[in-house]
C-alpha cells in the first residue's frame, strides 16, 4: 500500500520567513534600550519641571495675594481719612456757595420786591388768564399798582368775548404789590412775589444754618 503526502513548499517557506521576521522584531539591541531609557528620563524630567513650575506659581500667587491683603489693610485707614477729608472739603465748598448765594439774594431780593412785584404779578395773571380764559366767568383781584399795569389787556380780552361782564377786575386793598388772585368756575390762583422770594431765602438760610428773617424792602 502506498501513502501519498501533499506539501506546499512555497507556503512553508513563506511561513518560515515570517517567523524569522517576528523573531528579529522581538530582539532589541543595547543601543535601543539606552535610547528608550534616555527618552523616559527626559519625559520624567520634563514632567517634574512642569509640576515644580505649577507649584512655584501657586506659592508665588499665594504670597502676592497675602502681601496685597496686608498692603490694603495698612492703607485702609489712610483711604478712610482721605475720603472723610474730601467729603468735608466738599461740604465746606457747598456751604461757601450757599452762603455766597444767600448774601447776594439778601441784597438783591429787597430791591426786586420793591421794583418788580407789580410786574411779576401781572405776568403771572397773564399766564393764568391764558389757561382759564375758557371759563364762563373770571374774577381778577389785584393791587392798585398791578391793576394799572394789566387792566388794558384784561379789558381787551373782555371785549373779545361775547358774554359781557364775564371777566371782572377788582382792586383788593388787602393785596400788596406783587400779590394777585384769579378765581374761575372750577379753580383759583393766588400769587405773591414777596412770598416766593422769602421762600427762596428761607431755603438758603436753612441750608446755611442761619435764622429765617423776612425781606426788608428797599426804599
Amino acid at each position: 500500500m502506498t501513502t501519498l503526502y501533499h506539501r506546499d513548499f512555497d507556503a512553508e517557506i513563506a511561513e518560515e520567513a515570517r517567523a524569522a521576521a517576528r523573531a528579529r522584531a522581538c530582539k532589541f539591541t543595547q543601543e535601543d534600550v539606552d535610547e528608550a531609557v534616555a527618552a523616559a528620563e527626559m519625559r520624567g524630567h520634563a514632567a517634574g519641571r512642569a509640576a515644580g513650575h505649577a507649584e512655584g506659581l501657586a506659592e508665588a500667587r499665594g504670597e502676592i495675594g497675602a502681601r496685597q491683603a496686608e498692603a490694603l489693610q495698612a492703607i485702609a485707614p489712610q483711604l478712610d481719612r482721605m475720603i472723610e477729608d474730601r467729603l468735608a472739603h466738599h461740604a465746606a465748598l457747598e456751604r461757601q456757595m450757599v452762603g455766597f448765594a444767600l448774601t447776594v439774594a439778601e441784597k438783591v431780593f429787597p430791591e426786586f420786591v420793591a421794583t418788580r412785584s407789580a410786574t411779576a404779578a401781572a405776568e403771572e395773571v397773564r399766564r393764568t388768564l391764558a389757561l382759564a380764559l375758557h371759563s364762563p366767568r373770571l374774577r381778577v383781584q389785584l393791587s392798585a399798582a398791578t391793576r394799572d399795569l394789566i387792566a388794558p389787556e384784561i379789558e381787551a380780552m373782555a371785549r373779545n368775548r361775547l358774554d359781557a361782564g364775564a371777566i371782572e377786575v377788582a382792586v383788593d386793598p388787602a393785596l400788596a404789590e406783587g400779590e394777585a388772585r384769579v378765581i374761575w368756575e372750577d379753580g383759583f390762583m393766588e400769587y405773591s412775589f414777596e412770598k416766593i422770594c422769602n421762600g427762596i431765602l428761607d431755603a438758603l438760610r436753612a441750608t446755611a444754618g442761619r435764622p429765617a428773617a423776612p425781606i426788608r424792602k428797599a426804599m
